[in-house]
């Protein structure tokens, strides 16, 4: 289960971006404060692993989940809590499908919320998960390892490529360069925000 917290957290945000009256904080943003804060995985238990440096980063409303497996299905519940006040002004809570159906689950958990912005960067499962992994790997070469598996199962997940030019530009700039060529290939089935991120890459 591990791998899900982050993937919703994910699906979420997207559906989030493009919503009128949202902006939401990048996780790019938060990796960077967190290097200060130390890591904390979407896994851990208790609050989640970016409350702190969602705080840092501005944010004026936290949204917090959480999900579990039962009766064959895959419950999801969030919360959205005003961050000056603590106090709770949205909550919603969806299931998907089956027990791995992080997709299913995700967009009727947006929807309850109010979230109908980007659509998900990827319908793959596969591609999904393994970019989940990639995001929560504590280390480089196993980051980038799992990130190539998400891009070899969905060539377009734009967010995926983004991520591993991401962070291995951040020690080497000529491998970051290389991934984002590599990516090129397949900007055009990538969404309108990941094609324009690539562009500036590329640039």
């Amino acid at each position: 289960l591990d791998w899900m917290g982050r993937a919703l957290s994910e699906l979420v945000g997207a559906a989030a971006t493009g919503t009128p009256r949202r902006w939401v904080i990048p996780y790019s943003t938060l990796r960077t404060w967190g290097r200060a804060l130390g890591p904390r995985p979407a896994a851990a238990p208790g609050i989640s692993g970016e409350r702190s440096q969602a705080l840092l980063a501005g944010a004026n409303r936290l949204v917090q989940g959480e999900y579990s497996i039962a009766s064959g299905k895959l419950w999801v519940a969030a919360v959205v809590e005003d961050a000056a006040s603590g106090k709770t002004v949205e909550w919603a809570e969806a299931a998907g499908a089956g027990p791995e159906d992080v997709l299913g689950a995700a967009a009727a958990l947006a929807a309850g919320l109010g979230m109908t912005g980007q659509p998900p960067a990827t319908a793959n499962p596969e591609a999904l998960r393994y970019y989940a992994e990639g995001l929560e790997a504590p280390e480089r070469a196993a980051a980038l390892d799992s990130l190539e598996r998400a891009t070899a199962a969905d060539p377009g997940f734009g967010r995926a490529w983004l991520a591993a030019i991401a962070i291995a530009g951040a020690e080497d700039r000529a491998a970051g360069r290389q991934l984002a060529e590599r990516a090129r290939a397949f900007r055009d089935r990538m969404g309108p925000v990941e094609q324009a991120r690539l562009n500036l890459e590329l640039a």
